[in-house]
């Protein structure tokens, strides 16, 4: 892992905060001052940040196949939530109330939902600053045609919205099953942006946030905790690539 991105975790701060402090020489591996923001560090090195030792916060982050009929929210006294599909055990480690929904779904929506304790990588992951691509699959009430899917690459009005979408990427599967990815996430966005040319969603699934896929073997239901490389995967507030 690069070092500056290992002192963002640990530290809690933005890449640039973080690159910044490595700079001024405030930042030790294996009792060396390391002046390199890309320096490559190994899981067992011995990092300090201004004479305090440094490690990566033990949060929690899981991706989950979401079914429809649950909703995304901690506690509703209507419906079932998707936490109420996690095991006792984890939401007792965690409390219900500390775990973070990155990207929440609609009641009938099903697909990649993000779950985490996590609240600086949930705004990273959410944040519409970040332009977070989301794709969807769209089953259509018509098929689309030409004309309207240009104007939904080309970024649509919404009914009481000032601004307009930003331009969407439509896939073709079907006349009227299509892949659509959003760089944005206003409310019910999918189902009014095909509202507005006159057209209606049955059926919608998210399977992918970011570079982020949802796991073909994960049934609907089902949940895993994600990889470190899946987790990295989200760039934090300020951070540069790499």
């Amino acid at each position: 892992m690069r070092l500056d991105k290992f002192v963002s975790h640990s530290c809690q701060l933005t890449r640039k905060e973080a690159q910044k402090k490595i700079k001024l020489g405030l930042v030790s591996v294996a009792g060396k001052v390391v002046n390199q923001i890309a320096y490559q560090i190994a899981a067992d090195d011995d990092i300090k940040v201004e004479n305090q030792e440094a490690a990566l916060v033990q949060h929690g982050y899981w991706m989950l196949n979401k079914p429809t009929g649950f909703i995304c929210a901690n506690s509703d006294p209507h419906h079932r939530t998707v936490f109420d599909l996690f095991d006792k055990n984890i939401k007792g480690k965690y409390q219900k109330k500390t775990l973070q929904i990155a990207g929440r779904l609609d009641i009938d929506t099903t697909g990649l939902v993000l779950i985490t304790s996590d609240g600086q990588w949930n705004h990273c992951v959410t944040s519409p600053n970040n332009q977070c691509p989301k794709s969807y699959r769209v089953e259509l009430e018509k098929p689309l045609n030409s004309h309207d899917k240009n104007i939904l690459e080309s970024g649509i009005q919404l009914a009481g919205e000032k601004k307009v979408t930003q331009p969407a990427e439509l896939e073709s599967l079907h006349s009227n099953i299509w892949n659509l990815t959003i760089y944005e996430g206003k409310f019910h966005q999918v189902k009014r942006m095909f509202t507005a040319v006159n057209n209606r969603v049955l059926n919608l699934h998210r399977f992918k946030i970011g570079e982020l896929t949802l796991d073909s073997a994960l049934e609907p239901s089902a949940y895993r905790p994600l990889t470190e490389a899946e987790i990295l995967s989200f760039n934090f507030p300020g951070q540069a690539n790499g």
